[in-house]
């Protein structure tokens, strides 16, 4: 091989280089040798590097799983929040519902159960104790308003059943068989019927 440094001659198939005074020669499996051993080196360098890159990816498929369990609880949680929440709604308007039909009849509408329809739901209340405030006058704007007609015949009974006026609590009164089965036919609770028929 021919090179333009002066230094360097090709001499019998070995390359001279010129270092000073001296000469150093190399043979062609010397210089193969050496710059193997070069090459050696530098691959030892990077030897692991399939390792680490292997190692990253696992860590990632790893970090990619927990976030991904982490998201799917919490979208879990989310989704049962949402169906609490609309349970507990659906729960609160079927109260209501209720306590409309039972001012209703015992004000003595034809059709109790239109009244929750037509009501202005707005003003009704829901305390935190559960109890519902705002029907009966809502109930009464309506049957004033002429927009719920009144049953022909019998209202429905009053707890009493004109036994005496005293000042009783509703807790100390039993209701009638009559009573029971109109608040059934109502499909109310007894309880409720006898609280709205005290009134």
């Amino acid at each position: 091989m021919a090179v333009d440094d002066p230094n360097n001659a090709q001499v019998g198939g070995e390359q001279t280089e010129g270092l000073g005074d001296g000469v150093i020669t190399f043979t062609q499996a010397q210089l193969d040798r050496l710059v193997g051993e070069r090459v050696a080196r530098e691959r030892a360098k990077y030897s692991d590097y399939d390792d680490l890159k292997a190692a990253q990816a696992k860590l990632q498929q790893i970090e990619d799983a927990q976030k991904s369990e982490l998201q799917r609880a919490q979208e879990a949680r989310e989704a049962a929040e949402k169906t609490a929440q609309a349970a507990m709604t659906n729960a609160n308007m079927r109260l209501i519902q209720a306590e409309f039909i039972a001012a209703a009849a015992l004000a003595g509408v034809a059709h109790p159960e239109d009244a929750f329809a037509l009501a202005d739901r707005a003003a009704v209340q829901m305390g935190d104790d559960g109890k519902v405030t705002g029907v009966t006058e809502q109930v009464k704007a309506l049957v004033d308003a002429g927009r719920l007609p009144m049953q022909a015949g019998p209202r429905a009974p009053k707890l009493d059943s004109g036994a005496g006026g005293g000042d009783r609590t509703t807790g100390s009164l039993k209701p009638t068989p009559d009573q029971e089965a109109y608040a059934r036919k109502m499909g109310i609770p007894i309880e409720k019927y006898m609280e709205y028929a005290s009134k």
